[in-house]
């Protein structure tokens, strides 16, 4: 009989990640399923695929994983969840995947990316237990990063649908204005607001790729940490202490995009 593994838990097993060779069986462990068997064999598997690409790596590229941070991305079903987890694992980090509201809470870095309506992600966040835990972590100021419409949620309210959010900034949430092409599709410029350490070595006026249709305006003016022109000026980057959020995708948007990311993990990590 084969092992059958939750989807969930599946995603979070394969493609593996790279990671120290000390460290591979206390990360590739899996709780026994209901006392099925197999799941022992795919847990081997996972490691000596692990061990085959340790071993393929020079000494440089061993040196800058095991320096890599653990990144953990909640899991909602967003569309460019993947995305997400190919950039942070290409820049020597080690994603992992979860929809635990504890590691939610307690992990060093959290990442909730995100593509669709705010209702639809909302109610995710609700039936995982973690907009909560959402709240909890951004009270406690420990790093958190939104993208897209991980940005939006983090508001108190949105027009779309005249639905509550997160509340995490107090603000709204509006729809871009009438008279231009919506959604708001392709690359445009971020205007560097405030000085901060996510903008290590990315010029200003650099352009990042957008999707979207709505924007985010906090009653905080001074937490627009960059601006971008599309119909009005509107905020495309917040931060707030160790949160920032985007409404660009940086895992979409080049060597800049993927500089966001790293800037982020490095200047919060430790």
């Amino acid at each position: 009989m084969k092992c059958e593994v939750p989807a969930r838990r599946r995603s979070r097993l394969w493609p593996p990640p790279l990671i120290h060779p000390k460290l591979m069986r206390k990360r590739c462990q899996i709780t026994p399923n209901r006392g099925r068997p197999g799941c022992a064999a795919l847990q081997d598997i996972a490691i000596e695929a692990i061990i085959g690409a340790w071993k393929g790596l020079n000494g440089e590229e061993r040196a800058a994983l095991i320096m890599g941070k653990t990144v953990a991305i909640i899991d909602f079903g967003a569309g460019n969840l993947r995305s997400v987890l190919n950039a942070i694992r290409a820049l020597g980090h080690h994603p992992e995947l979860t929809t635990s509201p504890d590691t939610v809470r307690e992990a060093a870095l959290v990442i909730l990316p995100g593509v669709g309506a705010a209702a639809d992600t909302m109610q995710s966040l609700y039936d995982w237990g973690l907009h909560l835990a959402i709240r909890e972590r951004t009270d406690r100021d420990r790093p958190f990063f939104g993208v897209c419409i991980g940005l939006q949620v983090l508001f108190s309210r949105t027009e779309e649908g005249g639905g509550e959010c997160l509340g995490v900034i107090p603000g709204q949430v509006k729809r871009l204005p009438a008279g231009i092409k919506v959604p708001h599709m392709g690359w445009n410029q971020v205007r560097q607001r405030v000085p901060h350490p996510i903008y290590q070595g990315i010029p200003d006026d650099s352009d990042f790729y957008f999707v979207h249709s709505y924007y985010g305006v906090a009653d905080d003016a001074a937490l627009a940490a960059g601006k971008t022109d599309y119909g009005l000026r509107f905020a495309s980057v917040v931060a707030r202490g160790s949160l920032v959020a985007t409404q660009f995708h940086p895992e979409r948007s080049g060597a800049l995009g993927l500089q966001i990311y790293d800037n982020f993990i490095r200047a919060f990590g430790a």
